[in-house]
């Protein structure tokens, strides 16, 4: 049996409840109530240990159905007794929560029983057990006065008599116990429920004293609640100090408390309070970090802030909140501290003030700041963010602007503008933003802000055009604008006055930036015409819109305004304006074709006015079309320009363009290469209008066709008529010489040499006249006229003396003039007066072609040289043999020095010649001493001697001989000639190189040679 109560008891949880007597509930005397007191801890401490206990009080009564009367039973009674107590404590919280949901904080220890507003609940099913407790503890009081654990029965008889209002009781059982028990473990906790009844009576004085009874208890499990306490009497005393340093004592220990229950957090929370009252709010963020810690300080901080605002300390709030907010942009309270911070600028009647808190609260916590990014993953809190600063700013807003037009104060209004600002810049997509928006317009115009107040205006309406206030805004931007217009230069709001089609102009055309405003006002004016097409005001409004558009050359939009308006008001004083302003606005982009296509549709329009407007357009239609014309032309598109010239004039015949365009047709279609049609238009031009100054071009046009097509000699027939027609223009020079080289092309000589001489002796001044004079000496030349070919070359000697290479040109060619009609001179005059004029020359820039003519007469004067020398023959004669021998090397050692002067002059081609000359005149000496035989009136031996010497001879000549010829191949290769000649020279060193070892006799026999007439024969 006894182990069987002994399992009872361990399933029975045992609760300590007792509570402050309800008659201890006056609240006199105390300024504040502490958070946490003995009542409330009971009810936490039961909450928690409420899990098995109607199980257990079923077990116990079933029980004590056949269980003996002993003290045993007393001891089970007395747990029962508990469990009610328990029961009791549950069913009282449970109707507390039912009445007030916020009880629940007890459970966080963030409220006290005593906050709350117990009337109303219904306690009496509570009670009930509460009396079932006290029955338990009498009876077992009564027969069992002796029992082990009666202090424990005195302490929960009391707390019960308490719970029903029995205070006096209660109070005298709690004296009894403590007077028959003192080393009772209950009595720290008896003195505390005595303590609270005296503070709760506002008999603070005893209350401490008691209070501090229980501190005499070290191991008691409410020695803390009893310190905690002792705070709050000295704080309700007004001993501020000392109440703050009783609660650092408890938020600085270091030990959990046996109860369970730890007031660090709480004492930390009443310090707070209790500072809000009795502190200086400088000192607070370095006190609450010294007692607080890192963890505690900002909590403590945020603390402090609320109740200064509760308590109305605005100075100290606004402060304390600042701080908050510069410490830690990130924190989530952030927006709700910022939103205390516009109602304390609101209660201090700041107006401004409560302005920038706003703004604050907007951009502190918009999209774009780094507290959303710390918090994105919050979204209550960022909504709640969101939906607070929204709030505010719209109340705020409103009011002022409501204030505003009751004043009439332009400061309030400016306020009130400030606000819808920053409201819309933050919210522009809420239902309540458009209204707000047109508020603020309104705002705008008010205070003469007209260029934002267009803006907002146009806003307003392209948000909502169907609102109840769409069309105000509409012609509130209108007037808005006008109002700025009224204010520029050069006002754009002046009525649009009839004005001759195409006569605006501009010089640039480079689309421009349209200022804020004007860009606004003719969007503005557009949103106008388009929802209030029928109002009387849309002519001129769309007129001015065009306008905005047209002054900044934005000609597309323009145009598309203005003939909206012809189209829909063509009647209207702003009709014809817009006509040349349309036309003007393809005018300056160059764009004729629609300038014609324009003119032509207003042209046909018979609502427009007629007489000198239509008059003037048909002039305007004339000019563009010929400058469409011409803008083919300009931009290479030659035939199409060709064919629009040609339409003109067909459709333009009184035109004082006709023979411009016929003249640019024709060179369209030259640039087209249809030179058959361009020379027929260009003919029809000459034939119509002969006397037009466009002729002269016509017939350059024509002949260069003509040059074109290769039709030389109808080219050089209008070259050589123009030339004599306008002897004096400039293309003149150029065309007759043209002509000569066509003429001399075709074969027409005598023709060609005219026209070369009518450019000699008109045109003295060209720089190719020395050239054209040669042309026509090699002219004769071509035509075997040496007559007059020597003479022209012997006055070009004369002529240009003072020119080196043009003078020695005239000279040699002089000399091959008379070399081929000798009856005219002797040549060798002319070449030996160049030979002897070209050292005195050569230091100047001679050409190639004038040393090569130089070298040539040099070589043809060596040439007869070179006759005579082969001439020497040579026999067996003894008595004649060595004079011949004699001469013939005389003769030889003349031709080199000779040739060796041609070689100087450094021509390639003289130069390869002369070397070859110079191998020939070797191979002639050993040829002639091949020809000799032994002579008869030699003996034998003395014969045979002789004629090895001969060979020595012929073998040294021949040696000569391959040098020359190998140098001449050499040298060819070396300058880059390209000569017959050189061909010889190779053909003759492998005859020489194959005979290098043969006879005499031998020799006699190969081939014959052949004498080459190199360069011509001799000149003498």
């Amino acid at each position: 049996m006894k182990r069987f109560i002994a399992h009872v008891l361990c399933l029975a949880v045992f609760v300590t409840t007792l509570v402050v007597p309800a008659a201890l509930s006056q609240e006199e005397g105390i300024s504040y109530v502490p958070s946490i007191d003995y009542k409330s801890f009971l009810i936490k401490q039961a909450l928690k240990s409420s899990k098995r206990r109607d199980r257990v009080i079923a077990i116990l009564l079933d029980l004590f159905k056949d269980y003996p009367e002993d003290e045993e039973k007393a001891q089970l009674k007395i747990r029962l007794a508990q469990l009610y107590l328990d029961k009791a404590r549950h069913l009282y919280f449970l109707e507390l929560y039912k009445h007030d949901p916020e009880a629940k904080k007890l459970l966080d220890s963030e409220i006290s029983i005593r906050r709350r507003d117990l009337k109303g609940l219904k306690l009496d099913s509570s009670y009930a057990y509460n009396r079932r407790a006290i029955e338990i503890f009498r009876d077992v009081l009564k027969k069992y006065p002796r029992i082990k654990n009666r202090d424990e029965i005195l302490f929960y008889y009391a707390y019960n008599l308490g719970e029903i209002g029995k205070n006096d009781q209660a109070l005298r059982l709690y004296r009894q116990l403590i007077r028959q028990y003192p080393k009772s473990k209950l009595i720290s906790e008896a003195y505390l429920v005595q303590a609270e009844y005296y503070f709760y009576s506002g008999n603070l004085g005893t209350a401490l004293r008691l209070y501090r009874k229980v501190l005499d208890y070290p191991d008691s499990k409410v020695r803390d609640l009893a310190q905690y306490k002792i705070a709050w009497c000295h704080f309700n005393r007004n001993k501020f100090s000392l109440a703050l340093r009783t609660l650092e004592g408890i938020i600085g220990s270091s030990t959990q408390p046996s109860s369970g229950l730890d007031l660090r957090d709480q004492s930390r929370h009443d310090l707070v309070v209790m500072f809000s009252f009795g502190g200086y709010y400088k000192e607070a963020p370095f006190y609450f970090k010294q007692v607080g810690g890192k963890s505690g300080y900002r909590p403590m901080l945020k603390q402090l802030a609320n109740l200064y605002y509760q308590q109305g300390k605005n100075g100290y709030a606004k402060a304390t909140y600042e701080r908050l907010l510069r410490e830690d942009p990130s924190d989530k309270d952030n927006p709700e501290f910022q939103n205390r911070l516009v109602e304390i600028a609101k209660r201090l009647g700041r107006k401004e003030d409560v302005i920038v808190q706003a703004g604050k609260l907007v951009r502190f916590y918009s999209d774009k700041t780094g507290w959303v990014a710390k918090n994105r993953n919050d979204w209550d809190a960022l909504q709640r963010a969101r939906d607070m600063s929204e709030k505010t700013l719209r109340s705020i807003a409103l009011s002022l602007h409501n204030e505003a037009q009751k004043t009439k104060d332009d400061r309030t209004y400016a306020l009130a503008m400030v606000s819808y600002r920053e409201y819309l810049d933050n919210f522009p997509d809420t239902k309540e933003a458009n209204r707000l928006r047109f508020y603020y317009a309104e705002a705008l115009f008010k205070l003469g802000k007209l260029e934002q107040a267009g803006i907002t205006y146009t806003q307003t309406l392209e948000t909502d055009p169907t609102s109840e206030f769409a069309k105000q805004a509409a012609y509130g931007a209108i007037v808005s604008y006008d109002m700025i217009a009224s204010q520029m230069k050069g006002s754009q709001g002046e009525t649009a006055k009839e004005s001759k089609p195409g006569k605006a102009g501009k010089s640039d055309t480079t689309p421009q930036f349209i200022p804020l405003w004007q860009r606004e006002m003719a969007r503005a004016g557009d949103n106008f015409v388009k929802y209030f097409p029928k109002d009387k005001r849309t002519a001129q409004i769309a007129f001015k819109s065009g306008k905005v558009f047209y002054d900044y050359n934005h000609f597309k939009e323009s145009v598309k305004r203005f003939d909206g308006l012809v189209t829909t008001h063509p009647k209207s004083s702003a009709a014809t304006f817009a006509v040349n302003l349309v036309l003007d606005s393809w005018n300056i982009q160059q764009r004729w074709d629609k300038v014609v296509e324009w003119g032509k549709k207003y042209y046909r329009n018979p609502a427009l006015p007629s007489g000198k407007f239509k008059k003037d357009l048909y002039a305007l239609i004339e000019k563009s079309s010929f400058k469409v014309c011409r803008g083919l032309e300009e931009a290479g598109r030659y035939r199409q320009a060709g064919e629009k010239y040609l339409q003109f004039v067909d459709e333009f015949k009184q035109s004082a363009f006709v023979d411009e365009a016929l003249n640019n047709a024709g060179i369209s279609f030259r640039k087209a290469k249809d030179i058959n049609k361009s020379i027929a238009v260009l003919l029809r031009l000459i034939k119509t209008s002969p006397k037009s100054p466009y002729t002269q071009a016509a017939m350059l046009s024509i002949g260069r066709g003509y040059e074109d097509l290769a039709r030389f000699q109808q080219a050089a027939k209008y070259y050589e008529a123009y030339q004599q027609r306008y002897p004096q223009a400039k293309p003149s020079p150029g065309l007759i010489y043209n002509a000569a080289v066509f003429r001399e092309n075709l074969g027409q000589t005598a023709a060609a040499i005219r026209n070369y001489k009518i450019y000699i002796n008109n045109y003295k001044n060209q720089k190719d006249i020395a050239v054209t004079e040669f042309s026509v000496a090699m002219l004769y030349e071509k035509t075997k006229d040496w007559a007059n070919a020597a003479a022209l070359y012997r006055q070009l000697a004369g002529k240009y003396r003072s020119d080196a290479n043009l003078h020695l040109q005239a000279l040699c060619r002089w000399g091959k003039a008379l070399e081929n009609n000798r009856t005219l001179g002797n040549p060798a005059v002319a070449y030996q007066q160049a030979v002897r004029t070209y050292p005195q020359l050569k230091k100047r820039q001679l050409g190639q072609d004038t040393v090569d003519l130089v070298a040539e007469a040099q070589y043809k004067l060596v040439d007869r040289q070179y006759r005579a020398f082969r001439k020497v023959r040579l026999n067996v004669s003894l008595d004649r043999f060595g004079a011949q021998i004699k001469r013939k090397s005389q003769l030889l050692g003349q031709l080199i020095e000779a040739y060796q002067k041609v070689i100087d002059y450094g021509s390639a081609k003289w130069t390869t010649i002369a070397v070859y000359r110079l191998g020939q005149a070797y191979d002639d000496f050993a040829r002639r001493l091949a020809e000799i035989r032994q002579p008869e009136a030699l003996q034998f031996q003395a014969g045979q001697d002789f004629m090895q010497q001969i060979q020595g001879f012929i073998d040294n000549m021949r040696a000569k001989a391959t040098a020359a010829y190998e140098t001449c191949v050499t040298k060819a290769a070396e300058l880059e000639v390209f000569d017959p000649i050189v061909a010889k020279a190779e053909r003759r060193l492998a005859d020489l190189t194959a005979t290098s070892k043969t006879t005499v006799e031998e020799l006699l026999h190969q081939a014959v040679y052949v004498d080459d007439a190199v360069g011509g024969g001799a000149v003498l």
